[in-house]
């Protein structure tokens, strides 16, 4: 995760509870030298979000209308502010772990599954009833943080502090990146959604005052009722027919090959290379593929190898050993 900006002092996001959906904190303020005095402040929360700008979206994978997507891939969207997925989340790390306040969701184009246009806010509504099942549908936010990633491309160095000069210098070096952990279905189309992760940014994003909402935008639990969330940025796509690497490479069986695959017998017997004993000497040479059984051992007299390297060695050094004088 990536938090930019003033040092403040948030509650840790802990595993065993949601974090609140507002909090404040208190600055302190010192002018010109003078006694300082101390202002209380209430921050920004995912209750206050009500969109996000388009030019933060810098691509989406698969690309939006895409219909022969592989079904191994997971979907991702990627944003310009790096910060992106942890700015308005009102907490800190704890145990290495931070949850966004939006997260991605892809859901299968089905009945039951409608996208609306902005009806009582500003955004886009996406619907989840029956006959689809919302548990089937939606991730499990207790998982959440696990879902985005900041990525800073980094010259030489590494370290804390180039990784903070990086954020601070060209912004063409860093991103962030929502990923959905989906397992897709082949042949399949399906519907990509930032949404909130939220309870308050969901009310606030559906045109509802957040008022003192608190907890996840949704608790994934059987038989769990219709699902409404507001829509920061959303495409669709579809996945293609079985036969991307993954599948192909599974398809793979072995099957018998006749004695003698893969390799080629190769006469030595008149090899030139003054050895005796080489009547009807041969070894097999092998190709690119061989049987699972072909010999270790291609030589038809085993000692014959050694005394054949050699004898080649001496032929291959002749020109090194010729003096400068010989014609």
């Amino acid at each position: 995760w990536v938090r930019q900006g003033g040092s403040l002092s948030l509650p840790p996001d802990s595993r065993a509870a949601h974090p609140p959906s507002h909090v404040g904190t208190t600055v302190g303020v010192t002018v010109n030298g003078g006694p300082s005095a101390s202002v209380p402040v209430q921050l920004l929360g995912p209750g206050d979000v009500t969109g996000v700008a388009g030019q933060q979206v810098i691509r989406s994978d698969p690309s939006p209308g895409a219909r022969t997507f592989e079904s191994n891939y997971l979907a991702l969207v990627e944003f310009d502010d790096p910060g992106l997925p942890w700015l308005f989340t009102p907490a800190s790390a704890s145990s290495g772990q931070l949850r966004p306040w939006l997260c991605l969701v892809v859901v299968r184009e089905q009945p039951g599954v409608l996208l609306a246009p902005a009806g009582r806010g500003a955004l886009p509504v996406l619907t989840i009833g029956a006959p689809a099942v919302p548990e089937r549908e939606l991730p499990d936010l207790s998982d959440s943080w696990a879902w985005a990633h900041a990525q800073v491309a980094l010259e030489g160095a590494s370290g804390p502090a180039a990784v903070a000069a990086a954020l601070a210098g060209d912004p063409a070096r860093n991103l962030s990146r929502l990923v959905s952990g989906r397992l897709l279905a082949e042949q399949t189309s399906y519907l990509a959604c930032v949404v909130p992760t939220f309870e308050a940014g969901r009310r606030s994003g559906l045109g509802d005052d957040p008022g003192a909402a608190q907890g996840p935008a949704w608790t994934l639990a059987e038989g769990m009722p219709p699902v409404e969330l507001p829509v920061y940025h959303h495409w669709r796509f579809a996945t293609g027919p079985a036969g991307d690497f993954q599948s192909l490479a599974m398809a793979i069986r072995g099957r018998p090959v006749q004695d003698g695959f893969g390799t080629r017998p190769l006469d030595l017997s008149t090899a030139g290379l003054g050895l005796s004993g080489t009547d009807d000497a041969q070894e097999l040479l092998g190709g690119a593929l061989l049987a699972l059984d072909a010999p270790a051992n291609r030589w038809s007299d085993p000692g014959l190898a050694t005394r054949f390297a050699g004898a080649l060695r001496t032929v291959l050094n002749l020109g090194d050993a010729a003096s400068p004088a010989e014609p």
